[in-house]
């Protein structure tokens, strides 16, 4: 059977977008790594003697300032519009290497050594929904960011029942019903955010399984309620959470294969 016109042409096209979408999760994964080491000895320096403490809190006060002047040079760079490519690259690092670290020194000085161990946290989490984003379905995407509000939510909860902790687990709640609610609003406008039909599909209908969506969101929700009402039933909701991940990890990847 002969080949359509511009078959070669398309498949050669989403060949290059795969790839292309590989290099940056690749990417991403080592950048990644490397900020989690850089945070690691910070907050490892934190919680050492009074010098190591001082020390790291004069350094982090000082990394504000090279890392904004790292950014505003990318920025620079960026806004001139160069047409080398390499100099747009550079740009482009330049930064977001600069936000990473005027904005981490910042908040990491704001509570010292704490917020450094919560970064500690973070920023693997943010690199593997990345990864997600880049490599899976977008609907996995958005089932692993109401699970990983929801683990959080619930192990903050099973830790204390401060007002703080509570606070969290309302913003996880509320990402949870927004979450939801997209995922309506898209099942209901054929996966599409605009109604424009040069706009492709955020979850495609003929792709996309809008009630495994519902459900994984609603599980969220319902359990962090509970833990938020019950503080005893958190630690176990943990479990229950990390399972489900677990479970939907192997079922994308499979279905990727």
């Amino acid at each position: 059977m002969a080949k359509k016109p511009g078959y070669d042409k398309e498949r050669a096209e989403r060949r290059q977008q795969k790839d292309r979408r590989v290099n940056i999760a690749t990417t991403l994964l080592l950048t990644g790594l490397i900020a989690e080491l850089y945070l690691l000895q910070i907050n490892r320096l934190g919680n050492g003697n009074v010098e190591q403490f001082l020390g790291t809190y004069d350094f982090l006060g000082v990394m504000r300032f090279v890392g904004a002047a790292a950014a505003a040079v990318g920025a620079a760079l960026l806004a001139a519009r160069n047409k080398n490519a390499r100099f747009r690259r550079i740009g482009g690092w330049a930064l977001g290497i600069g936000l990473f670290f005027a904005l981490s020194s910042l908040v990491m000085r704001y509570a010292y050594p704490s917020t450094a161990l919560a970064l500690c946290i973070l920023v693997p989490v943010a690199m593997l929904l990345g990864i997600i984003c880049l490599l899976y379905q977008r609907e996995f995407f958005l089932e692993s960011l109401a699970l990983a509000a929801s683990i959080g939510a619930v192990a903050l909860l099973s830790r204390s029942s401060s007002t703080t902790m509570q606070t969290c687990a309302m913003l996880a709640l509320s990402l949870d019903f927004v979450l939801a609610m997209f995922t309506a609003y898209l099942h209901t406008h054929g996966g599409k955010l605009l109604p424009s039909n040069r706009l492709q599909p955020i979850l495609p209908r003929e792709s996309t399984d809008y009630v495994k969506i519902y459900l994984v969101t609603g599980v969220c929700f319902a359990l962090v309620l509970i833990a938020l009402l019950n503080q005893s039933f958190a630690f176990y909701f943990i479990w229950v959470l990390a399972a489900l991940a677990f479970a939907l990890a192997v079922y994308y990847t499979v279905k990727l294969l």
